[in-house]
């Protein structure tokens, strides 16, 4: 039958491991309760990863790509040009407008300084001539017609000097007066009157009036009105010049009574 009994184990020497023990120094934990070490230290993290994992506060354009570093001034560009263009633009304005301006007036005054043509005025019995010289018949003489005024809308007034002549008018008036000699009866006293027609386009309804000038006037009164009359009723159906630079005009002709 084999022996049950376990095997002896050889007797431990304390005093062996406590000279041992003395001998290396401090004592040493057991190798069951002492942490592990790594053997390699971990590795710092590469600077690819560091910058991927904290982006810098203002990144950079690559500079590999085409145009990267030129943003700011390509705008600074692009804003230049257009002031420029706006500045051509304005400077484009100041000159243009105010030449245009100053150049209409002066071709409204050139086309009115051209001499119009004379139109003249056909009446129903004869055609009337702008003879500037005095015309006598049955012992009247009449003179040059003169412009003493015309007239515009409005509160502004034309001087005498400056109203253009209206020739065909001026003709029918010339031939009413002398036409209307027999106004004057056989043995009346010589004098003057002066004739004076209002010539209106915008008036429709009796477009020339005619009237007398006290101030020249020598005639009776009694003959004045005969003549003035008579005239007036001749004029009713003539025409004015179809050429004209203003809305009414005031024409006097002189007309002088028992001359020989």
């Amino acid at each position: 039958m084999a022996d049950s009994t376990p095997p002896s184990r050889a007797p431990i020497d304390r005093d062996g491991d406590d000279e041992n023990e003395a001998n290396s120094g401090p004592a040493r934990p057991p190798a069951h309760s002492r942490p592990l070490r790594l053997i390699d230290p971990p590795r710092a993290s590469s600077p690819s990863l560091s910058g991927a994992v904290h982006p810098p506060s203002e990144p950079r354009p690559l500079p590999g790509r085409p145009g990267a570093d030129a943003g700011p001034d390509r705008a600074s560009l692009v804003q230049g040009r257009v002031q420029l263009v706006a500045a051509l633009l304005l400077l484009l304005v100041i000159v243009v407008v105010p030449l245009y301006l100053w150049r209409r007036p002066r071709a409204a005054q050139t086309d009115e300084a051209k001499p119009a043509p004379s139109a003249l005025v056909t009446t129903p019995t004869a055609t009337a001539s702008a003879d500037p010289a005095p015309h006598a018949k049955n012992g009247v003489t009449v003179g040059d017609a003169k412009v003493i005024g015309c007239h515009d809308p409005g509160p502004k007034r034309t001087p005498a000097d400056q109203c253009d002549a209206l020739p065909g008018f001026a003709a029918a008036f010339s031939k009413a007066i002398l036409d209307a000699s027999s106004c004057a009866p056989a043995g009346s006293p010589a004098g003057e009157i002066a004739f004076v027609a209002d010539a209106s386009y915008a008036r429709h309804k009796s477009p020339v009036r005619v009237r007398h000038r006290h101030e020249d006037t020598t005639m009776p009164a009694k003959v004045v009105a005969a003549c003035v009359a008579e005239v007036r009723k001749t004029l009713a159906a003539t025409s004015l010049d179809t050429t004209h630079a203003h809305a009414r005009y005031e024409i006097e002709i002189d007309a002088t009574y028992g001359a020989k």
